[in-house]
């Protein structure tokens, strides 16, 4: 799906994007850093058009190896089990099954 609710409602997901914001004056502003999730297409985007993860699958693996360390043997998970992910995905997606499989639990 990657709407990207899942990592914007996650309390220990991190994922964020930094900008400036100029007066009118153009010799002063502020930098702004907020939020932003992983899953959306944007996010990867570099200089002249370039996505490191375009396609979605590449966008979940990147969330699902952050998110529950399966990069890492499955020893570091980030994942605090609220269950925020799951009431606000759309598709009814339970990231806990999906990370279960990941892991060979069935």
């Amino acid at each position: 799906l990657s709407c990207g609710n899942c990592s914007l409602v996650c309390p220990t997901c991190y994922c964020f994007d930094v900008y400036d914001v100029l007066e009118l004056n153009l010799r002063s502003g502020v930098r702004v850093r907020e939020l932003d999730s992983c899953q959306l297409l944007e996010y990867a985007e570099v200089a002249l058009g370039g996505n490191f993860r375009r396609n979605r699958f590449q966008r979940l693996r990147h969330w699902m190896l952050c998110k529950f360390g399966v990069a890492g043997g499955g020893l570091y998970s980030s994942c605090v089990g609220c269950g925020r992910c799951i009431v606000y995905c759309p598709a009814n997606i339970d990231l806990t099954e999906v990370a279960s499989r990941l892991r060979g639990g069935g």
